[in-house]
């Protein structure tokens, strides 16, 4: 079984080629390729999918906002009809099917304020607690967010 792989925003940009966040470009998509010829299985979470389409949306040139998002969109459509190498994780844990208790986001907001006094996004909170429920799930296998940034991208535990 290969690794289990959380796909952090940054890796996303560059693999999507956006103008201004796809300085490691070459490397991600070489990083990529590995992964994927290895099996690994690629998790992108959905508050990731959201910052994406927002840097996106936020490049200045129409042209390349617009064939950005026609990537973007596609991609995504890729990875919801399983036709893509990651498979996107949706915002709550299995098997809730509301946002009460303390499972979710009620979760992220006790651990956001001294995060964002860190300057760590509510985001990158949502990426660790994914890594957390992914290690507790799959207590056999090495987990790791695969990210761009220090923080996010020493995340990471080895098989047992």
């Amino acid at each position: 079984m290969g690794q289990i792989v959380i796909v952090d925003t940054s890796v996303f940009l560059n693999i999507l080629d956006v103008p201004g966040r796809n300085q490691n470009r070459a490397a991600t998509f070489g990083a990529f390729t590995i992964h994927v010829n290895a099996g690994d299985h690629l998790y992108l979470p959905v508050p990731c999918i959201i910052e994406t389409g927002n840097h996106i949306s936020r490049l200045r040139d129409g042209h390349d906002c617009y064939q950005c998002a026609k990537r973007f969109v596609a991609e995504v459509r890729n990875a919801l009809n399983g036709s893509s190498p990651w498979q996107p994780v949706p915002l709550l844990p299995e098997g809730k099917d509301d946002w009460s208790g303390t499972s979710g986001v009620e979760r992220w907001l006790v651990d956001f304020p001294n995060e964002a006094q860190r300057q760590v996004s509510l985001t990158d909170v949502t990426v660790k607690d994914l890594f957390t429920q992914f290690c507790d799930k799959f207590p056999m296998s090495t987990v790791r967010v695969w990210a761009l940034d220090g923080h996010l991208a020493s995340l990471q535990r080895l098989h047992p």
